[in-house]
């Protein structure tokens, strides 16, 4: 297994060799030894042979599923509304009356 090369400074460089120390067995690679693994040859016809396999696994939730997921989401966005629409409300009487204690109203 190797790990892909990525950019994030000294602590990502840090992080990511300790990762490819313990993914290797505890034998430390070169750059260059991890670049010339990590390099997959396949041709275009393997390529898109192995992206039909990959489709063909996909499993599609089913139509009661979606519904199901579709009304959770849209009772939790309701329910959710109506929390920060009470709470805005309770702060924006806070404000009103902390303004009107301080104007003498």
């Amino acid at each position: 297994m190797t790990v892909p090369e990525r950019g994030g400074g000294l602590v990502g460089q840090i992080g990511l060799g300790a990762v490819r120390f313990f993914l290797s067995g505890n034998k430390i690679f070169t750059r260059a030894e991890v670049s010339e693994k990590s390099v997959a040859k396949t041709s275009p016809i393997e390529f898109f042979n192995q992206v039909k396999a990959e489709a063909r696994k996909i499993v599609w939730p089913t139509g009661r599923e979606t519904m199901m997921t579709a009304f959770m989401v849209v009772l939790m966005t309701g329910t959710l509304g109506i929390f920060f629409f009470g709470i805005d409300s309770l702060f924006g009487w806070i404000v009103k009356m902390l303004l009107g204690l301080a104007t003498g109203q």
